[in-house]
């Protein structure tokens, strides 16, 4: 299994397990969703689910609060924006975009809430040098026990060249 489609039903199987909707659901391709019906929220199996996927997932990975806070990041990510762990998570996803980007991801956040993922996108990222770069990201909203709202995941593929 290659890496691309172990970091998709790894994402799939984290998003179930926190009662979120994965992107492959509404398409029925690596569709896991029937596989962990009523699997509910599991705060254990989640946790060591999303330490599992960060660690092993070469496209950086995100976990981020509704607010955009940063909250969690693999070390993929980190590289590719120039921080560590402490230090981006004083950061939104916000203020790692440059402002030309903004309208369109608060009408993408507004898309996640409403459909539970957003599809692929491009964008740009502004490293902590400094540099603007090119990034493709797709996100997912993670629900709570009750349903609501609760996180966003993202995994981030750096579109620079030799990356």
């Amino acid at each position: 299994m290659g890496w691309r489609r172990w970091c998709c039903l790894a994402v799939a199987g984290l998003l179930l397990l926190a009662g979120g909707v994965p992107a492959g659901a509404a398409s029925g391709k690596d569709s896991v969703a029937g596989t962990a019906a009523g699997a509910g929220s599991c705060p254990g199996a989640y946790r060591a689910l999303t330490h599992a996927l960060m660690g092993a997932c070469r496209d950086g990975v995100v976990i981020n609060a509704l607010d955009g806070r940063t909250l969690d990041a693999n070390p993929a990510y980190l590289q590719m924006l120039g921080y560590s762990l402490e230090e981006i998570r004083r950061l939104t996803y916000q203020q790692l975009t440059p402002a030309r980007w903004h309208a369109m991801e608060e009408r993408l956040f507004r898309r996640v809430l409403r459909r539970g993922f957003s599809g692929p996108y491009r964008k740009e990222y502004i490293h902590k040098d400094g540099t603007v770069f090119p990034v493709r990201v797709q996100a997912w909203l993670i629900r709570d026990d009750q349903g609501r709202p609760w996180r966003l995941l993202g995994i981030v593929r750096d579109l620079r060249g030799g990356r």
